[in-house]
């Protein structure tokens, strides 16, 4: 690991427009779990002051549904230089004129990366022409675009890339299994895909501590992680510069 986070994420809100069978943080319409305006835009301020993070992400939920504190946040971190990620589900780019608007503000607001969740699940959900929309609106703008694929034995990946056709040409797609957390503990055992590891393999990938909505500070942005005991401490009581040196100097943790 090493001696310093480079990167912090933070998860604004379990509010989300859909609510999918597999999500690891059972985030759905209804939820009033969220962090406050003021104590994301805290989050950022600290992470801005602090020399070795250059990179901050945001997600939910649905992370568009708090776009007016996004954009102050990416306003903040492009004045000082730094790279910003939006996870989000595309739920904003029913009408391409609508995605272009968007993608064209986040961009100039100082976007970096937007990273679209969508599988089978979201699709139930979420139309493939939101996702074809936005990363149509990504190619035109130049705003690098990611695609997070959750899948399970029964719902691989094959389908949701052919229905997405040509706008995912030059698109780096990630397919991971899903976590049984959350919601998704309740998809059985037997479709849930094991991907076995030499122990020597089975390393955090990312040293990427994470500020949750549920007021924890966790040391990675691992969703199984946040089923456990493993917070270091609370965002009310435990700075960004802190938190990474209660990480970086904990032997377990390490």
């Amino acid at each position: 690991m090493d001696s310093s986070a480079t990167a912090i994420a933070i998860v604004v809100d379990q509010k989300c427009n859909i609510q999918c069978d597999h999500c690891c943080f059972s985030s759905s319409p209804r939820s009033q779990r969220h962090l406050r305006d003021e104590d994301i835009l805290s989050i950022v301020d600290q992470a801005i002051a602090n020399v070795n993070i250059r990179t901050v992400g945001f997600s939910g939920g649905e992370a568009m549904l708090r776009k007016r504190v996004i954009i102050q946040a990416l306003e903040r971190l492009h004045a000082n230089n730094m790279t910003a990620s939006i996870t989000t589900n595309c739920f904003w780019g029913r009408k391409p004129a609508i995605a272009d608007r968007l993608v064209n503000e986040l961009k100039c607001k100082g976007l970096s990366i937007l990273t679209i969740s969508y599988d089978y699940f979201h699709a139930q959900f979420i139309p493939v022409s939101c996702i074809s929309n936005v990363l149509e609106a990504c190619r035109r703008h130049h705003l690098q675009a990611r695609i997070n694929i959750a899948v399970t034995h029964s719902h691989d990946a094959a389908h949701v890339v052919q229905q997405l056709g040509d706008s995912v040409l030059g698109v780096p797609i990630s397919i991971f299994p899903i976590q049984p957390v959350g919601r998704g503990a309740s998809v059985p055992d037997d479709d849930i895909i094991q991907v076995e590891n030499e122990p020597a393999n089975m390393r955090c990938p990312g040293f990427e501590p994470t500020f949750h909505f549920d007021g924890r500070i966790y040391p990675c942005c691992s969703p199984s992680v946040f089923s456990t005991p493993l917070s270091i401490g609370t965002i009310r009581n435990s700075s960004v510069e802190e938190s990474i040196a209660y990480i970086t100097h904990n032997a377990f943790l390490r």
